[in-house]
């Protein structure tokens, strides 16, 4: 008997391991880009995502009209909003007429005479609020932390405002002008000064609309974003949800432990960032007999192409992690992993520099393959932009190009043959 439940039990964790479906066709993950064999000497070829394959145009339109005319009044559709606040003390606040509050700062600030401002605030509607404001009423704005202010200031030296704290406003509104063109930028000591002009961002968020296609997020998705500080890439998945009209979320920045709010909030998307990340990923280390048995299971299952059921329960709501690299050091895949069955989500990791606003690369929906240890699989280019490396075909400097001249990263990539870059 003893004997026959042991046969029982191997049978059906081969079954278990062997016959699972994969997320994905795997034969997808082996050709990723499009990439002409003709090159210069001393570099790769050109290459492109599959969402833009060389016999197509570069992506140049967002919401159907060129990026180069790209404002953030094209994104203006307030009564499409859905935007909310999880508190400290567990509260779920939507009870917000973002509208109102965006033409109340737009007029504050006109009557200031403000033409830049400096927002030192965390990540949060009240950061979002003023980037329209500025972007309506044609302000120049710069995001940086509160301990970065001063450097900031002599990065940014012509601001007429520094908004530490939410700004006062009245009910006297001001005439809307007619939204032109302008700047988005960032300071940080390790970066410096990150200036994307309003077409670079339109492309951007292009390029993540449509780097997922139908599994792009939607009215039924609720995003929750998890950065503490108003960082390039946390602010431009925040206006890519709003262009998919997906529903989005702020958490409050005193929140010690993050993670759990998921557990009320039931996002089905979370925006992170790998330093975040660090400690979800650690939650593994502190596994019991049983439940490490069950993680070593269901890393053989991703192997093999397939997530598991998540182990954490508070994650059962979510679909999609999406992560980013911030300065220099990118979270390993192996790590990846370990928050995809932590998670039970796929997993899309971005890999940015400063030269650039959108992500570079980004994994593919389904990718779980590893690399060696002292790599990060990258994934292929995104959509919108060409990239080649100069060195050798195959590894080197890497430059891209998303309009006329090519653009030194000053990062140091590996690209494999299926068209995904190591670094």
């Amino acid at each position: 008997m003893i004997t026959l439940i042991l046969v029982l039990a191997l049978v059906t964790l081969y079954l278990y391991l062997e016959w699972s479906p994969t997320d994905v066709d795997q034969s997808i993950l082996k050709h990723q880009v499009s990439a002409p064999p003709v090159r210069n000497p001393g570099e790769s070829g050109v290459y492109r995502s599959l969402d833009t394959p060389h016999s197509t145009p570069l992506l140049r339109e967002i919401l159907g009209k060129h990026y180069e005319q790209f404002t953030l009044e094209m994104l203006w559709e307030p009564e499409s909003f859905q935007i909310s606040e999880y508190h400290a003390n567990g509260e779920l606040d939507g009870n917000f007429d973002f509208a109102m509050h965006v033409h109340k700062l737009g007029s504050a600030l006109t009557k200031r005479n403000t033409t830049s401002v400096i927002v030192t605030l965390p990540a949060g509607i009240e950061a979002l609020a003023m980037l329209f404001a500025c972007g309506l009423y044609n302000i120049c704005i710069l995001y940086t932390e509160p301990e970065e202010l001063e450097e900031a200031k002599s990065a940014f030296p012509l601001h007429d405002l520094v908004v530490d704290a939410p700004l006062a406003t009245d009910d006297e509104l001001v005439e809307r002008p007619i939204a032109k063109p302008s700047s988005i930028s960032f300071y940080s000591k390790q970066r410096g000064l990150q200036k994307f002009l309003s077409p670079e961002v339109g492309l951007s968020i292009a390029s993540q609309l449509r780097a997922l296609g139908h599994r792009m997020w939607n009215r039924n998705d609720k995003v929750l974003i998890f950065p503490t500080c108003q960082h390039p890439y946390a602010l431009l998945m925040q206006l890519t949800a709003l262009s998919a009209k997906a529903p989005l979320v702020f958490l409050e920045h005193s929140i010690s432990d993050p993670f759990r709010a998921t557990e009320i909030v039931r996002p089905t998307v979370l925006v992170t960032d790998d330093i975040a990340l660090e400690s979800l990923r650690s939650q593994a280390d502190e596994l019991n007999t049983i439940k490490l048995l069950q993680f070593q299971l269901n890393k053989v299952r991703l192997s093999r192409g397939t997530i598991s059921s998540p182990m954490l329960p508070q994650f059962r709501s979510l679909r999609l992690i999406h992560t980013v690299n911030l300065g220099g050091t990118s979270m390993r895949t192996e790590d990846a992993n370990v928050i995809r069955i932590l998670t039970g989500s796929q997993v899309i990791h971005g890999f940015r520099t400063p030269k650039v606003l959108m992500p570079i690369f980004q994994t593919t929906y389904g990718d779980y393959r590893e690399c060696p240890k002292q790599y990060t699989l990258a994934g292929p280019p995104t959509p919108g932009i060409e990239i080649k490396v100069v060195g050798d075909a195959k590894k080197g400097r890497l430059f891209l190009k998303y309009d006329i001249d090519w653009i030194d990263t000053g990062v140091d990539v590996t690209m494999r043959p299926d068209g995904c870059a190591m670094v």
